[in-house]
């Protein structure tokens, strides 16, 4: 009798870890809707599971199928992740062995935290004949710089097991990121040469940004069209039409008077501006729409680059609002706020990176 119990529980067992793992590698394919009708055999047998969890020989046939059959998919369907039939098992194993740790992962989100402050803290100490609203501004820009470099190199170590077409689509999103934060290290020399006093100083400062988010909005086209998904905002047309939009806004929006600088250089940078920070929010609103349909494993991480963008987009917006209202050349003018902003995006951008990292490892 106790052979026989022994028996049962180590068959309920059993069934209970291959309910696991199908559940686990549901969560790995990046279309949750095309998985859906595989799925529908292990609803039937959990809904009609007995309390003890033994399961009859037909519901056991049932899982294996459901099994059988989504190992096919993620091994020969799957559009984004590329997986071989040992890998696969390697990794169920694995995720149910204990043998995945973060620890690294954290350590590596850590010292990426710790080098941007500990060389923001080190420039605001150093002996610079700069006042103190100068030095905060180069504290933020050098940490925001910093943060989205970081954030790219989270994403290109998580990209081993991606097939190539989504690898060159998350490597244009990488650059972009790269290139962003890039735009911002340079504030610090610009401030000091007095270019933003310069009628060119907008180009000069928000070109680069430009180039990043085309970076990342190519980048991301590619990924919807890896997906087979549809939508406006990431069209051409789309992109078009917020350009346009930009350019109203910049010519009608009121502005101070600055005399030596001529109206066609304000209303010039005010568009670049605008377009810059509309842009931005275009491709926040892009990554929500790819969470709500994407697999669950990475929702985290396109919500947080899409409040990243989101947020980045707020704040050139939030740039072209002080200009209107105080002028391009005043040294006064509190951009605080803004840098506040960018850092905030920075983070936003790193913890991005890190969820795309840890779902990529589980």
């Amino acid at each position: 009798m106790l052979g026989y119990h022994t028996f049962m529980n180590a068959n309920a067992a059993a069934s209970r870890r291959q309910i696991d793992a199908i559940v686990y590698m549901a969560s790995l394919a990046s279309e949750p809707r095309a998985i859906d009708p595989i799925l529908d055999k292990l609803r039937t047998v959990t809904a009609t599971m007995p309390p003890d969890g033994v399961l009859t020989p037909g519901q056991q046939q049932s899982l294996a199928s459901a099994q059988e059959r989504l190992v096919t998919y993620l091994t020969e369907v799957e559009p984004v992740r590329e997986f071989t039939k040992q890998s696969l098992y390697d990794r169920v194993e694995a995720r149910f062995a204990g043998g995945l740790s973060l620890t690294s992962l954290r350590w590596m989100l850590f010292l990426t935290v710790f080098i941007a402050l500990g060389i923001g803290a080190v420039l605001f100490v150093l002996p610079l004949n700069l006042p103190d609203r100068a030095r905060f501004q180069m504290v933020g820009s050098t940490v925001f710089g910093i943060l989205p470099a970081g954030a790219a190199i989270f994403f290109y170590s998580a990209l081993r097991t991606f097939k190539p077409e989504m690898r060159r689509a998350y490597q244009l999103i990488c650059l972009g990121m790269i290139v962003f934060g890039a735009s911002m290290l340079d504030q610090p020399l610009l401030d000091y040469y007095r270019v933003r006093e310069s009628p060119y100083g907008a180009f000069v400062i928000a070109l680069p940004m430009l180039v990043a988010f085309v970076l990342v909005h190519i980048g991301m086209r590619r990924y919807f069209a890896v997906l087979n998904l549809s939508g406006k905002l990431y069209k051409v047309r789309a992109l078009l039409q917020v350009l346009g939009v930009g350019a109203i806004i910049g010519i009608v929006v009121p502005h101070a008077t600055i005399p030596h600088f001529p109206e066609v250089f304000f209303d010039l940078s005010a568009i670049l501006l605008i377009d810059l920070g509309l842009f931005a929010i275009m491709m926040g609103l892009q990554l929500f729409g790819i969470a709500r349909v994407g697999s669950r494993v990475y929702r985290s991480a396109q919500r947080a680059l899409g409040m990243a963008l989101t947020v980045a987009g707020g704040g050139a917006l939030y740039i072209v609002l002080l200009r209107c209202l105080l002028g391009m050349a005043r040294p006064d003018k509190p951009y605080a706020l803004s840098v506040l902003t960018f850092i905030i995006a920075g983070s936003l951008f790193l913890r991005a990176g890190y969820s795309f990292n840890r779902a990529g490892r589980y």
